[in-house]
């Protein structure tokens, strides 16, 4: 009988429960791989939330714009132009922003004879673990003087311009090569104070306006090139004031300043005449970006083609990637603070002496009628 009972309980009780088990097994054959998943989607999110951390550890250094500036920053002021290596050698290059950057270097580079150079680029090399950056690239040119290979010279192009030229080299460059002859620069005065106003020549007002602006431009570090870049845009300045007032010799009377002024002005026609016709198309009515300002132009001021042309003057010497190509060029990033301090302290004020040197030369020019 005990025997019957244990038979019985086995038979109605444990063999469904078996029955249940191999079934649930049966009709869900993927229950381990479910498990699986649920464990390698737990390990991924933890890895994701250790990846976002390190991410940002490392942003500051590593990613986005902050980081290529950053990058730059490191490469150009690792550069020794002091040191007798300085191009020669891969391990101390000459800095450049890009590659037109270095054919536009390698066409100011002379001899220090004032012979210019050919060019050839062989290539690029890496280093690596160069003043704590995992590597850089280095472009490597041959240079030929009179179609025969002279020096072989290095060029980083992640950097930023360089002023500075190899030993036994020199630049012919708008930064440094460009000097106004002090016989053209009058003391520093006010022309109202003058003793007689018609008796001051339109030479000195341009050589007053020259100086009144590069005094205020040359107080701040974000100003690129103003010894040359005011040339132009006094030129266009003055050639709208003759254009205005039917005066069209006031153009040829500037440019003789400018070729009088300047010692081997013709090394830098080209370029000059590039930032005239650039200027040109704000007289005309292109509207200038003005990234340097913090703050839109109120739309009456966009009105006044003068106001046009000095805002864009303002975008040539804040980025001068702009000259050569204006609607692409990288935007150029800078603290609001900066921002705020080239506008008011160093805009405004130069736009304030191109103004007034612009009503002189109009009225001088109208009471000569």
């Amino acid at each position: 009988m005990d025997v019957f009972l244990y038979i019985l309980v086995i038979l109605v009780v444990v063999v469904p429960i078996v029955i249940i088990v191999i079934d649930s097994k049966r009709l869900n054959p993927y229950r381990k791989e479910k498990a699986e998943f649920k464990q390698l989607a737990k390990e991924l999110k933890a890895f994701s939330k250790k990846s976002r951390k390190s991410n940002t550890e490392k942003d500051i250094i590593t990613q986005g714009i902050a980081d290529g500036q950053k990058k730059r920053d490191i490469i150009f002021e690792a550069q020794k132009p002091e040191d007798d290596t300085y191009g020669y050698s891969k391990n101390n290059p000459i800095c450049t922003s890009g590659i037109e950057s270095s054919e536009k270097y390698l066409s100011r580079l002379r001899t220090l004879s004032g012979e210019a150079f050919t060019w050839k680029r062989n290539g690029s090399l890496t280093l690596e673990n160069y003043c704590s950056l995992d590597y850089i690239i280095i472009d490597e040119y041959q240079l030929f003087l009179n179609n025969k290979p002279h020096k072989i010279i290095y060029i980083c192009p992640y950097g930023h311009n360089s002023k500075y030229s190899p030993l036994g080299m020199q630049l012919i460059s708008l930064e440094t090569g460009l000097h106004m002859k002090e016989n053209h620069l009058p003391r520093q005065e006010n022309v109202n104070s003058l003793p007689s106003f018609n008796d001051v020549d339109n030479h000195a007002l341009y050589s007053l306006a020259y100086r009144d602006a590069y005094n205020i431009l040359k107080q701040s570090d974000l100003v690129h090139n103003i010894e040359f870049e005011l040339l132009p845009i006094l030129y266009v300045l003055v050639d709208y004031v003759g254009y205005v007032l039917k005066k069209r010799e006031l153009s040829n009377d500037a440019l003789n300043w400018i070729s009088s002024a300047i010692d081997d002005f013709h090394y830098y026609k080209d370029e000059f005449n590039k930032r005239v016709d650039f200027y040109v198309e704000f007289i005309r009515g292109k509207v200038p970006f003005m990234n340097w300002s913090p703050v839109d132009a109120p739309k009456e001021s966009l009105n006044d083609p003068l106001f046009r042309c000095v805002a864009a003057f303002g975008d040539v010497i804040y980025n001068p990637a702009c000259i050569d190509n204006y609607d692409d060029a990288p935007l150029l990033i800078n603290g609001i603070f900066d921002q705020f301090n080239f506008t008011n302290k160093i805009m405004k004020p130069t736009m304030k002496i191109f103004e007034q040197f612009v009503d002189l030369l109009n009225l001088k020019i109208s009471k000569q009628n």
